[in-house]
């Protein structure tokens, strides 16, 4: 199941998005023009523990813009492809129930 994005406040953030127990969640979230300037970016897993009960699996792909440098990751990502100037990295866990964010730096 894929769903829409909805935002809890107009350019918080956030993403408010509905699911049952036995569903797969896709979210791509693209920060685009809020990155420049900066040098870090944190994606909140952690309020996943408050559902009670681990993810069955979690997926986390960070496809990354070559030109902006090599890239520092709170969590084992590992590099699982290259194509036009971009790297994916992933993160794999089964069961997943967070106790730290993804921070992203370069």
């Amino acid at each position: 199941m894929v769903v829409p994005r909805h935002y809890a406040a107009m350019d918080s953030g956030f993403i408010i998005f509905p699911a049952g127990a036995n569903d797969t969640v896709r979210v791509l979230a693209n920060s685009g023009d809020r990155l420049y300037g900066g040098r870090s970016a944190t994606y909140l897993l952690t309020t996943a523990r408050a559902w009670g009960e681990p993810l069955d699996q979690a997926v986390l792909d960070v496809n990354w813009p070559d030109s902006l440098g090599a890239p520092k990751f709170s969590l084992p990502l590992v590099r699982a492809g290259h194509s036009n100037g971009r790297t994916l990295f992933r993160f794999t866990a089964a069961p997943f129930k967070p106790d730290t964010d993804l921070v992203v730096s370069w």
